[in-house]
């Protein structure tokens, strides 16, 4: 009688393992991949989710996607209704109310401009902005500054589209605006260390510069081969002389990646050793020409 029982709790524990692993195989089974792109910010975004349901999915990642269309049409300096362009036409001439959310974008710009000592300023000319927290307002101290978002914007709107991905209650995606600044919900099926990112090597689009895994987490990257040495050190105003190719910075949020990718490029490995030792969850590849860690 003793033996029969255990020959059938052996039998009823095997059945009840192959059961637990037909089902899980079953409910990944039921998560599909979906893919959108869509071009805004003059770059082009793209959208990879997993989820069980395609209307659910192809759903969150239009609400995505027309959330990016609207910070451009916020922050855009080439539309003239923007409400940065209204700021860059009137705030030389006094104090400029804004709205709460254009209000913060500047303020969260400044803290990093304060951060990295001018390396990344999202102003140019001569001059700086002043801003009256108790008015929500804004100021130009001379009619010579001017806005340009270039150098946080993609990192924002990758942030804004992220949550609306997590509001939806997508567990996996990846984000990524034209490759510049790419953000991460979780990891894809099967792929516990997170999403699978190269980092092409300066020298050639056929040479890896290092590989890493984003897991709600964001990197950002600039790098010569993108437009020449376009990115201006805001102190001089002139291309840093550093001898720095490309740059990948990896942080929680894509707006504090990106503008530490730029603040980087101006800094060199030095600058950006002395910022991440007071970032230490931050991470920064700098090739110099040589491509490594910053440590």
């Amino acid at each position: 009688m003793n033996a029969d029982k255990r020959r059938f709790g052996i039998v009823l524990s095997a059945f009840i393992c192959v059961y637990l692993r037909l089902l899980s195989f079953g409910l990944a089974a039921q998560e599909i991949r979906y893919e959108a792109s869509h071009v805004s910010m003059g770059s082009e975004y793209q959208i990879v989710v997993y989820g069980p349901n395609r209307a659910v999915l192809a759903e969150a990642c239009e609400q995505a996607f027309a959330e990016i269309d609207r910070l451009d049409d916020l922050l855009s300096n080439y539309k003239p209704q923007s409400e940065l362009s209204r700021v860059n036409a009137t705030a030389a001439k006094g104090p400029v109310k804004v709205t709460p959310e254009f209000f913060d974008f500047l303020r969260v710009s400044d803290e990093f401009r304060r951060q990295t000592f001018g390396a990344f300023d999202i102003t140019l000319g001569r001059g700086r902005l002043s801003l009256d927290t108790r008015n929500s307002t804004v100021e130009f101290t001379t009619p010579e500054v001017k806005l340009d978002p270039g150098g946080i914007g993609k990192g924002l709107a990758v942030d804004h589209a992220i949550d609306i991905l997590k509001a939806a209650g997508i567990k996996r995606a990846l984000v990524s605006a034209g490759m510049s600044t790419i953000n991460a919900i979780g990891t894809p099926p099967g792929e516990d260390q997170g999403w699978k990112i190269t980092i092409r090597s300066p020298k050639s689009k056929d040479i890896a510069a290092a590989t890493v895994y984003l897991k709600d987490n964001s990197l950002s990257t600039s790098a010569t081969y993108e437009k020449g040495r376009h990115i201006i050190d805001p102190r001089t105003k002139k291309p840093p002389e550093n001898g720095v190719e490309a740059v990948s910075s990896m942080a929680i949020t894509g707006t504090e990646s990106d503008a530490i990718t730029k603040c980087f490029f101006v800094l060199g490995r030095q600058g950006a050793s002395a910022f991440l030792r007071a970032h230490p969850s931050d991470r920064a590849l700098v090739c110099d020409p040589e491509c490594s860690w910053v440590k």
